[in-house]
């Protein structure tokens, strides 16, 4: 039985770069995409000898879950699983890059790769990691901060306006650019309990439209706002034992489809964000990859394709190794508390149990299910495993 798995590429230029920004904002993934796949099938075993060309880390492990959960859900590389009768029907997979990845994958992550380099700084630092819920990831919503703030948007209740993300969500990603010099911003008080509340108006909080795709942790937001009459997000997520951020993109939705209101506290919420010389750069690269995905040819990003070498590459990859959590230590204590934080989220969200996928995918980092083990023997998690699939829950 031969099997090809192709998802399709975005039709819509938001949407594609929604995707793409996802798969070049690690280094080694972007490696992938410039310098090791190509139009041929091949096995895990040759991907990873090309991919020693041009870099020496992550393992091909790693390599692999970069391009199933990541290169082939976006429709940049198809999978191709070929069952071999004499080894009792086991399943080999093989990878490609897709139509796609040939006209736009090659092209933007050699972009990304030589960006980076020019920068002094990797794409992780500046775009985040992919591990985010919702219908747009964190790079996707880095880069859109980012032209706003271009175009003259310098206050953060605009910026939340145009881009419907929660207060915390917000901060983390403006303290993020201003920490790495991309922009400068001041904020006045913004994460204190108090500087915003919202009402609710009216309605049942069970016919409420769901946010993103998030019906159990909708539905508690809007049973407690209808609860108290009037509260901070800060409180909500206290008594949800969640992050704030994700309380604060509900309090909006909310707002949004009438059931609620802000009710700013103090005055005007005052702060002040510019573009740094570093953050111009960075809104010139998001233009010229929209050129791109928009079909149009850039000679900028034909010039990074001709400049990538295998010295250049392994910089890169290095360089994100250091600043990855990978690389970065972290107590059991700190791995334990950040798992069931996730683990919480993920089932407000989704209603479901997380699955092995789910925690790779949202801390991008391997070690993570090492830690996971851990946490089910020390009996601190219960796993279940059906067939290829694996769930973790919270015992």
């Amino acid at each position: 039985m031969n099997e090809t798995i192709q998802k399709p590429f975005p039709e819509k230029l938001d949407e594609r770069l929604n995707a793409v920004l996802a798969a070049i904002n690690t280094a080694p993934k972007a490696v992938l995409l410039a310098a090791v796949l190509d139009g041929t099938f091949r096995t895990m075993p040759e991907i990873g000898r090309r991919y020693r060309r041009w870099a020496n880390w992550p393992k091909a492990n790693v390599l692999g879950d970069y391009i199933q959960r990541s290169l082939v859900t976006i429709g940049l590389v198809a999978e191709e699983r070929i069952s071999i009768p004499a080894r009792d029907g086991a399943i080999e997979c093989s990878w490609r890059l897709s139509d796609a990845g040939i006209r736009y994958g090659i092209s933007a992550a050699a972009f990304s790769l030589v960006t980076s380099s020019k920068q002094d700084i990797t794409f992780y630092e500046v775009f985040g990691k992919t591990g985010t819920n919702g219908e747009t990831r964190s790079p996707y919503n880095t880069a859109r901060i980012l032209k706003l703030i271009a175009d003259g948007k310098k206050q953060c209740v605009a910026l939340r306006e145009e881009t419907g993300l929660g207060c915390a969500s917000l901060q983390r990603t403006l303290k993020r650019l201003d920490k790495h010099e991309l922009i400068h911003f001041e904020s006045v008080g913004r994460e204190d309990s108090g500087w915003a509340q919202y009402r609710w108006l009216q309605g049942d909080p069970v016919k409420v439209p769901v946010y993103r795709g998030q019906p159990g942790l909708t539905r508690k937001v809007a049973e407690i706002l209808l609860r108290r009459g009037t509260a901070d997000y800060l409180g909500i997520a206290e008594e949800m034992g969640i992050a704030p951020g994700n309380v604060g993109s509900v309090l909006g939705h909310l707002t949004r489809e009438g059931y609620a209101e802000l009710v700013k506290m103090g005055g005007s919420i005052k702060s002040e964000i510019h573009l740094l010389d570093k953050g111009k750069q960075f809104v010139e690269f998001i233009y010229d990859l929209e050129r791109l995905l928009s079909g149009n040819k850039v000679q900028r990003i034909d010039d990074a394709v001709d400049a990538l070498t295998p010295e250049l590459t392994r910089q890169e990859v290095e360089r994100y190794h250091d600043v990855s959590g990978c690389a970065q230590k972290r107590s059991a204590e700190e791995w334990q508390a950040e798992i069931i934080e996730y683990i919480k989220i993920h089932k407000l969200q989704t209603g479901e149990r997380p699955r092995s996928k789910d925690f790779l995918e949202y801390f991008d980092c391997a070690s993570v299910t090492q830690q996971l083990k851990l946490m089910v023997r020390h009996g601190i998690l219960q796993k279940e495993t059906k067939g290829r699939r694996t769930w973790y829950d919270l015992k």
